[in-house]
Order: C-alpha cells, then structure tokens, then sequence
C-alpha cells in the first residue's frame, strides 16, 4: 500500500518448509511462517499482559508527571476501537478509557492506570455478543490491575487532578486520527479542540492539555516481539494468498476474482481479512495508484499489479507484487521490472539506523534518475507499518532497530498499459536490514518460476477455469 509523496512465541509461527500447494496447504519449496494445513489455522491469541504492562509503562515514562486518557470510541454495530487503544490494552470494547497518571514520585514507569468499561448489557449483548465488563477477566486479559464501571470515570479524574503533585501537569488525550474518524475531517478537528477546551475549563489547575498521540505514536513506531511475531505471521498468510495469485493469474480472470481468492486465503488461514482495501489492477488500471474497483479482467500481455496484505492479530501485511498474464514477462516488462528492483534494492540498502525514510526515497529515486525515468515514479517509498497499513508517527525521525516499514519504488507508463511496483516489508536491525517478506517471489525470473510451478500444480489436482456452481463464481480447489 503505497504512501503518497513481545515477548511471547505465538503457536505455529516458526519458520518451517510446509506441503503442498493449494488452498488448505503451504507451497512445498518456500519457508512460511505456517505449518499444517488451513484446517489448524488458528486465529491470533491474546496480547499477554506483561507485554501490554510494559507498553504502558514506556508510556508513562514518555510521558513524566501528568494524565493520560486513552478512549476506545469505536461503535456498537462494528466500527474498529483506536488502534492506539488496542495498542495499550489488547481489547476491542466500544466506548471503554483507559486512564494512566503518574507523579513526580512515582518511580520510572510506575503510577496509577485504570481502564473503564461500560456495564453488562444483556439486550446488546444479545445482539452483538459478550461484552467485556470491569472484574477479573479484564484485569487478566489487558493486565491493568484496576478495572471500573465507565459510570466512575468523571469521579475518578477529579480525584487524580486534585490528587498532590498534580497542579500543574499536563493532561494528555488521544486526538482521533483522519483516519479513524466518525466525523467528516473538516468538522472532527473542531470537535476534538471543543473536547480540550471543556477539560481545561473544568480543570483550570493543570497544565498543557495536549494530543498524547505525539508521545504514542513514536513508541508504536518501535515493535516489541509480539508485534512482529504478528506481523510475521501475517506476512506468510499474505505468502499463501499470492500462491494462489500465482495459479489463478491468467488471460481473461477478473480482477475481483483474484480479489476473492486473496481476501479468502486470508480468512482460511486465521486472518482478520484484508488489512486495507485490496489493489488489482491489469493493464492500464496498474497505473492507477490506489485502484480499488477491481472490476476489469486481465488481458493476454498485460501485467496484474497486486498490493493486498492479510491481517492477523490485528497487524496487517501490505506487498506487493506484478504478475505477467502470460506467466512470463516480455521484454519491455522485464526491463522495466528490473529497474525498480534496482531502485527497490538501493533502497533497502540505505534502511539502516540513523537514517530516515526521506533518505530511503531519495536511494531509490537516484536509480531512476540515472535512467532518465524519475518522472514515472510517483510516490514515496516507503512507510511505516503495524496496526495501521500507514503506522502513525514521524516520518522524519531517524529509524531505529525495531521499526518496519515498506519500500515500494514503482513505475508507471500509462501510455503503454504498464505499471510496476515491487513492494517489501523490512524490519531495521543492528547491521543489515531484514527483509521479512523475501520468501515471496519477488524477482523476475522467481515469479515466473513460481507461475509456472502454481500452474501445473493446480493442473494436476484436476482444476477447471473459473465455473459457476450455484450460481456463485469461484475457482475449483
């Protein structure tokens, strides 16, 4: 998805060669973060509690003496919770705070935090299932020692406000991202400075009342072990989903059917579907950046652009990759395709420590430029990414060991009908960068060879074209 210019081994997540190709099994010749078929896919377990204590506490730390209030939002007929939320509780509870305050003489880390929860509800729950309620099980699940009613949220500010070494302190509220919110932007920014301006009339005695995303989102831009063990797993389930990209690529499939056996893989595998809208475009629709109708179908010559990732735990994969209808590339395809490797190449060369993400963009632009082609190239390369396909945070801040971001050069000629745009998930290391999706064919001749091998192998189990059965489309297994 490209961008505009723990602690904890999760169960079946070690690398390990799997069977055979095909909906309910791994490729037999590539590592994927998967064993066993699609039958014993599981989904994510929860965060454990020490890790998501230990997210908070860095919080606080980042935070010094003040308040912070973490509000769910979300909504009762399916609209997502803040992923900042979920980031520091491991829960999806509509309407649900999360409040954290420390001292000057609360030691490093330490202080006071308690998560309100809305009641027991029997008449929405039987609508929308179990909904999780102050007591025991929330005190387990997100590993905050306090849980209450939501009904005592007010009473207990007012207390931690007035409470000694406080007069003075900042309050800190999670500022709803664009892309997170309810309101059209142009009125959510007016709604959030209203909020503010209630909480410093009604508290005139503290200090700053500022957006905590600015202290947040760079710790979300660092990953603890759980969160690439997620993202691990989500980038092989993405693997198993562009297997069957590469059976079902052909001369006349339609590109939401790629689009159905993608997102499908996702679900069969344990994942929580697509992690953002997929991108399937032939031919001249793979010059459209952000194409999401997936309407058209591919023709004999042409290239498939494909950029989807699967979500698992909550953390998506975003790859992307260029398929040839044919099954092998031509000879313009094949240049053009190589001189974005290259770029790509150069830029995760440049993706070490101390260095940004500007300078990842300028190592992959150099290579186009020398080849006289930089006005083909028409976005940034790289962002970074997590529980959000466009993790927030600052760009400009020097990448450190932890962080893992894309790098996605791409180039498009629509005067030709073609668009290429290799895309790779990379993790920043100590030394040499690792790239966590390498297992997915990503040069030329690896991506016809796995065509080639996808091909034959579902020609061999007996499959058809796609046929209707039903009434419904759908590619025999």
């Amino acid at each position: 998805m490209l961008l505009l210019i723990a602690t904890t081994v999760l169960t079946g997540c070690a690398l390990a060669p799997a069977g055979e190709a095909g909906v309910g099994t791994p490729p037999p010749d590539r590592p994927a973060a998967l064993a066993g078929s699609a039958m014993e896919a599981a989904i994510a377990p929860p965060v454990p509690g020490e890790v998501l204590r230990a997210r908070r506490a860095a919080l606080r730390r980042s935070m010094g003496r003040g308040i912070a209030i973490v509000e769910a939002r979300g909504g009762p007929e399916g609209d997502p919770v803040t992923r900042s939320f979920l980031h520091l509780t491991g829960v999806e509870t509509p309407g649900a705070i999360l409040l954290l305050a420390a001292t000057d003489d609360d030691a490093e880390g330490d202080g006071e935090e308690i998560l309100f929860l809305p009641p027991r509800d029997r008449g929405w729950e039987r609508w929308h299932g179990p909904r999780l309620a102050p007591g025991e099980e929330a005190r387990h699940r997100t590993g905050v020692n306090r849980t209450e009613p939501l009904a005592a949220f007010d009473a207990t500010l007012t207390r931690l406000v007035s409470r000694e070494g406080m007069r003075g302190a900042p309050i800190w509220h999670l500022s709803i991202p664009a892309s997170e919110r309810a309101l059209p932007p142009s009125d959510a920014p007016g709604a959030e400075e209203r909020w503010r301006d209630a909480l410093r009339a009604r508290f005139p005695e503290v200090g700053e009342v500022g957006d905590i995303s600015a202290l947040l989102d760079p710790i979300r831009q660092v990953k603890d072990e759980d969160e690439l063990s997620r993202l691990r797993r989500a980038i092989a389930i993405t693997g198993l989903a562009f297997d069957r990209a590469f059976a079902s690529v052909r001369e006349g499939v339609p590109e939401f059917l790629l689009e159905a056996e993608i997102e499908g893989t996702f679900r069969s595998w344990g994942g929580d579907g697509p992690g953002f809208d997929s991108i399937i475009g032939a031919g001249e629709r793979s010059c459209i950046l952000h194409y999401h109708a997936n309407h058209g179908r591919a023709r004999g010559g042409e290239l498939v652009l494909i950029d989807v990732g699967a979500s698992w735990g909550g953390y998506t994969a975003d790859i992307t990759r260029t398929l040839p209808v044919s099954g092998r590339y031509s000879a313009r395809q094949r240049e053009v395709f190589e001189l974005v490797a290259r770029a790509q190449a150069a830029g995760i060369a440049a993706a070490r420590p101390g260095a940004t993400i500007r300078d990842i963009h300028r190592a992959a632009r150099d290579v186009f430029e020398k080849a006289g082609v930089a006005d083909a190239f028409l976005h940034g390369t790289s962002h970074h990414v997590g529980l959000e396909v466009h993790d927030p945070g600052p760009t400009r801040r020097p990448l450190e060991p932890g962080m893992v971001i894309t790098v996605e050069p791409g180039l498009y000629f629509p005067e030709e009908g073609l668009g290429i745009r290799l895309e790779d998930m990379v993790r920043i290391a100590e030394g040499e960068p690792e790239i966590l999706s390498r297992a997915i064919p990503r040069t030329v001749d690896a991506i016809e060879e796995a065509m080639a091998k996808a091909r034959s192998t579902r020609a061999a189990a007996g499959s058809s074209e796609p046929v209707r059965r039903g009434g419904a489309l759908r590619t025999l297994p």
